[in-house]
This record gives C-alpha cells, structure tokens and sequence, in this order.
C-alpha cells in the first residue's frame, strides 16, 4: 500500500510539472503580449483578455479532468510560475529604461498593477482556489510594492517618503539623540485653517565652534512645497553661545482642511549653526506629521495641544523605497526632478554630520 501511494504522488508530481511547464511557456508568450498592448494607449481590459482568457479555458479544463487535490497541487503551482514570469517581465531593464524614456512609467505601472490585482482575484476564485495566504508569497508582496510605488504621483510618492520619515523619527525618539533635539507646541484652527508652531527650546544640540557651544537658530517650512507653493519659511532668533537654546517663538502657517488631514504632510524643522563670515552650518533636521496636530475650533480646544520633543537627525535618502522611485523620473517629470534637487541639497548640507 505504501508503495502504492509513492507511485501515485510520483505520478501527480510528474503531471503537475509536465502542466506546469507547458503552460509557463504559454503565459510568458502571453505576458509579452500585455506588456507591449500595456505601454500604448489600448484599454486595459483589451491588454489583458489574451492572457486571462487562457488561464480561465485550461483552468475550467483542469478543474474538470483532475481531482480536487491535484488540481489545487497545479494551481498553487501555475501561481507561483505565473508569479515569475510576472516578475521577471516587470523587473527588466529593457522594459522598465523603454517605458520611462517614453514618459509613460506611471501608466504602464498603473496598468501592471491592475494586472496583478486581476491575476490575485483571479487565483482566489472568491475562496474556491488558493488561500489568501498561499498567494502573498514574499516574491508577491516584493512585486507588488514594486509596482504600486511606481505607479504612484509623484506628489503622492514624496508624500509616502516624507510618512517614511515620520516613521524614523519615531524610531530614533526611543533611543539616544546623537544631535539633540527640538521641543515644540502645534494646534490647527479649523475656522482660520492655520496652523501655529511654537518652537519652545532644543536641547543636547552639536558644539561646532571652538568654546564647546553653537549660534544655533532653526528654519520652520511645509512639504510638500508642491501642496503648499505659496507657503512662507520661518526663521526662528539665532542664540548665540548655547547648546540648550530657549525660543518660545510662535509661527503660523495656512494650511487647507484637506491637506491637514492628508497623510505624507509635514512640517520640516531644519536646525543650524550661525556664522558671521562663513556659511551657516546644517545641524539636523526633524519633522512631524501635520494630520498629528490638535484641532481647535476658534477658541474651543478639540483636543490637547500637541506638545513633542522630537530628534534632529541626518536626512536619509532611503534610495530603494520611494525616493529611488523619485530619482528614475527626473528625467521627464520636472516635479519629480524639484523633489530631487531639494532633498539632495539637504543630503549636501547634512554630509558632515554622518562622520
């Protein structure tokens, strides 16, 4: 009986590689089909319908020739080689250089993405195929992030930067503050949509000049500029010969409803040290979440006033999450190129601070 049982799952391993063999073959044919339909101006479902329509005819078949076991053998299977061609098509540089000198990469990601949720919903079969589970593979998820990200607005992409940001410093504000910190107040007037910060005092900030002590002052300003083009930079009184500088100066800035609310916006607090003959000399920066500060409306407090000590840190560029995605468009997309050139100005300025 044993042995019995060896031939038959010999037998189903043999079957389940030679229909999966075959069929990759035949989705990597008709994977190139979509991707060359994807980058023109075809609709999407149009792209598709080659290639969907093949795995529905030999899925219908398979389900109705093989047993229910074996058939959720191959499907998990075909999953995994669809996954791969998938993939592989989508990561080629030849693809990838083609559809972004052509000025069409958010496009052609979008419709990629579409693909992906079709094939996913597709291998789910509204709980008759595979599990949830079984399908987030981590090649999956990687693809998918992959994707999505490129298929982004650039606004929106600087925004999932700046959230990623965020996330750091709240990170680092659970350990040891290697250049100082900034306390500060906000609250957001619902009725005059503005915003006030008060920066109150720093702390524990570097000692660049030759007495142990720093002139330090701090620039306040909102991101992304692209949301806020009208948007003001404050500047905060230079305290000269101090590593604890006391300010308790307030700041208001106009900041929409809609963009209070919106996730990626954010208050960027750069710190530096004053000089009178040379230039001024980056600190470090910080930042925090607009949607995070409390709301009032006129004189009615909806909520605490936000109060926070936050780390100054050296920006990070975090070239594989959005930023890199960010760098590969500024070729075409002069937002993406604005982004760019300011962050890497700030990448310039803080480079003393890494050693």
């Amino acid at each position: 009986m044993e042995g019995f049982m060896e031939d038959m799952e010999n037998c189903t391993a043999l079957i389940v590689k030679q229909i999966s063999l075959r069929m990759k073959k035949d989705i990597d044919k008709r994977m190139t089909t979509f991707l060359e339909t994807a980058r023109a101006n075809t609709p999407i479902d149009d792209a598709m319908e080659i290639l969907m329509n093949y795995l529905c005819s030999n899925m219908q078949t398979l389900y109705q020739e093989l047993l229910p076991q074996t058939f959720k053998i191959i499907l998990s299977e075909l999953w995994c080689q669809v996954m791969s061609v998938y993939t592989q098509a989508v990561l080629s540089d030849t693809q990838l250089r083609r559809c972004m000198l052509k000025a069409v990469g958010q496009i052609y990601f979008e419709r990629l993405h579409q693909l992906l949720q079709t094939l996913e919903d597709f291998f789910l079969s509204d709980g008759h195929g595979l599990e949830k589970e079984k399908l987030h593979t981590p090649q999956f998820l990687d693809i998918q992030d992959h994707v999505r990200k490129h298929g982004m607005s650039t606004t929106d992409l600087f925004c999932e930067y700046l959230s990623q940001m965020i996330n750091v410093l709240r990170d680092i504000s659970l350990q040891k503050h290697d250049h100082g910190s900034v306390t500060l107040t906000a609250s957001y007037d619902t009725t005059d949509e503005e915003l006030s910060i008060t920066i109150l005092h720093a702390k524990h900030l570097r000692a660049l000049d030759a007495g142990g002590t720093s002139d330090p002052y701090f620039k306040l300003f909102l991101e992304p500029a692209e949301l806020f083009p009208n948007s003001p930079e404050f500047k905060t009184k230079v305290e000269k010969k101090t590593i604890t500088p006391l300010y308790d100066e307030t700041f208001v800035f106009k900041v929409p409803s809609d963009l209070h609310q919106r996730k990626g916006c954010v208050v960027v607090v750069h710190c530096m040290d004053w000089n009178n003959l040379t230039k001024h000399v980056f600190m470090g920066e910080a930042m925090f979440a607009v949607s995070e500060t409390s709301r009032k409306h006129g004189s009615f407090l909806h909520q605490p006033t936000l109060s926070c000590s936050i780390p100054l840190i050296p920006p990070t560029r975090a070239p594989k999450g959005p930023f890199g995605v960010l760098v590969s468009r500024v070729e075409y997309d002069s937002t993406a190129n604005n982004i760019v050139q300011r962050r890497k100005k700030v990448f310039k300025q803080s480079k003393d601070l890494r050693h």
